[in-house]
């Protein structure tokens, strides 16, 4: 099918306040794009023309549904399901609190949120992009409700991208390690700097791209890549061990 949607409606960007949400919010802001940014704090957002702010805790699935009501006047361009979390520790040492954070954002908000907009997004062609990660194509140890949440949204979103393949284009996109609050707010040291991390303008730029190109599916990070691909050969045990081996070294 060819798609017909032109860019005259608005970009949803949850998440927006912080990372790679508050980067996109920049670029487009600085392209004169619409916007609708969604967060859980919104002290950042202010200085954005051409957008609508709503504040709304994304764990909360009654704010996610009234959230959807308030935006359900704007015609959508691209929806970008960027909001996520992710705390660093073993199964045994992270609490119930957190374990309902993460499973709460990562997974239910998205597929609840596109949803609840389903219709709009079919009327309006929109755009769908479902921010996943690069943890999410293998264990991780130490993080294992943060990777395997991700890999949730990521088959999830694949399968999506099947489903509405006559009326809209859907973008499973994840980038590896982007230097942003996240890691701080983890548990996961990487640095001052975070030299052998994306920046997170570097990864708007590219989520932009994906918004106008024709992938489906966008791993970001060569590095990422390239080990993602020696990874499928090796054992699963071996893959268990590597992977865990590799995030001890971010303690």
């Amino acid at each position: 099918m060819r798609f017909t949607n032109t860019n005259d409606g608005y970009w949803i960007i949850t998440g927006a306040n912080s990372g790679i949400g508050h980067a996109l919010a920049g670029r487009l802001d600085r392209l004169n794009e619409k916007t609708i940014l969604i967060d859980k704090r919104v002290d950042n957002l202010g200085i954005f023309k051409n957008s609508a702010i709503f504040q709304a805790d994304l764990s909360n699935l009654n704010e996610v549904s009234g959230i959807s009501e308030k935006i359900s006047q704007y015609k959508i361009f691209c929806l970008i399901n960027n909001a996520g979390v992710g705390f660093r520790g073993s199964l045994d040492q992270m609490s119930m609190e957190r374990i309902d954070e993460t499973v709460d954002v990562n997974v239910r908000y998205p597929v609840r949120f596109t949803k609840l907009l389903l219709d709009h997004l079919i009327k309006d062609k929109s755009v769908i992009i479902n921010i996943a990660s690069s943890a999410a194509y293998n264990p991780l140890p130490n993080m294992s409700i943060y990777s395997a949440s991700k890999a949730f949204l990521v088959n999830w979103s694949e399968s999506l991208f099947y489903e509405l393949r006559n009326t809209n284009r859907v973008i499973t996109f994840s980038p590896s390690g982007t230097f942003t609050n996240f890691q701080k707010n983890a548990g996961v040291k990487v640095g001052d700097k975070g030299e052998r991390l994306l920046s997170a303008s570097c990864v708007a730029d590219e989520i932009i791209k994906a918004a106008y190109g024709r992938r489906a599916i966008v791993i970001l990070g060569f590095k990422t890549r390239a080990l993602l691909r020696v990874s499928r050969f090796l054992p699963r045990k071996f893959n268990i061990y590597l992977w865990g081996k590799l995030f001890e070294k971010l303690k």
